[in-house]
């Protein structure tokens, strides 16, 4: 009677390991830092944030790979470097070095892009 249970676990398992593994991404994930950019710029400009990333749907990819150099390098002025590690319309995930650390770790940051200026978490990588 236990046999056709451990049979049916057994199956289950497999399932579950099977579909696990198709989770995995090998590739990054697509970086659209729209929502950055929308956060960072949508209150000087009057809009809100939904508007802001609206006007930026048109933005090519070259203008917004020079944004960003010029947003790196403005975080590194100010005392730290800064990179993206992830990044949608809605979040954005920022590591930030400090020079004044030597061992080379980061904090790691989650911002909903429309509140960049409450990190949601934290936590030292």
């Amino acid at each position: 009677n236990c046999r056709p249970i451990g049979l049916l676990m057994r199956r289950h398992a497999r399932h579950v390991v099977a579909r696990a593994r198709s989770y995995r991404c090998t590739l990054p994930p697509p970086r659209d830092i729209r929502g950055l950019l929308a956060g960072v710029t949508h209150t000087e400009m009057g809009l809100s944030f939904s508007q802001a990333l609206e006007l930026l749907s048109d933005v090519g990819e070259d203008e917004l790979a020079e944004w960003e150099q010029e947003w790196r390098h403005s975080s590194s002025a100010a005392g730290g470097r800064q990179e993206l590690r992830y990044c949608t319309p809605a979040v954005s995930v920022i590591d930030t070095l400090f020079s004044d650390k030597s061992d080379g770790r980061a904090l790691r940051s989650l911002h909903f892009n429309d509140r960049l200026d409450i990190a949601q978490s934290c936590a030292t990588v």
